[in-house]
């Protein structure tokens, strides 16, 4: 599935992980995409995500709050939503607002799919 508009959010399906890829930064415009697209894979029973922002240069909270709501929705279906491919500048948001306790991250995208494993 892809949603496109000004900006682009694709996926791709991995065995059973799905792997969202956030083409741009994830702000109030992405993130209620990204939280209707992360929604939808989630309660198709899709529920092992791997979020790729390695094109996001910047996350505000209400992309952050796009994340915590599908990781909200997996997890009590036995399902986990893993990011990958984070900049410094990305990661210290989440560093900053302690989500790096809550969301387990990645490099890359290889190493959040092995992570399923």
């Amino acid at each position: 599935m892809t949603i496109e508009g000004e900006r682009m959010i694709t996926t791709e399906i991995h065995g059973d992980v799905t792997v969202v890829v956030i083409g741009e930064d994830l702000d109030t415009t992405t993130s209620q995409k990204a939280k209707q697209l992360l929604g939808e894979t989630i309660q198709t029973g899709r529920v092992k995500v791997v979020v790729d922002l390695s094109s996001v240069n910047f996350v505000d909270s209400s992309g952050l709050g796009a994340l915590v709501s599908a990781l909200k929705t997996a997890r009590p279906l036995g399902g986990d939503i893993r990011v990958c491919g984070a900049s410094q500048e990305v990661t210290t948001i989440f560093e900053l607002t302690r989500l790096t306790k809550v969301f387990r991250m990645f490099p890359d995208r290889q190493a959040a799919l092995d992570s399923f494993q």
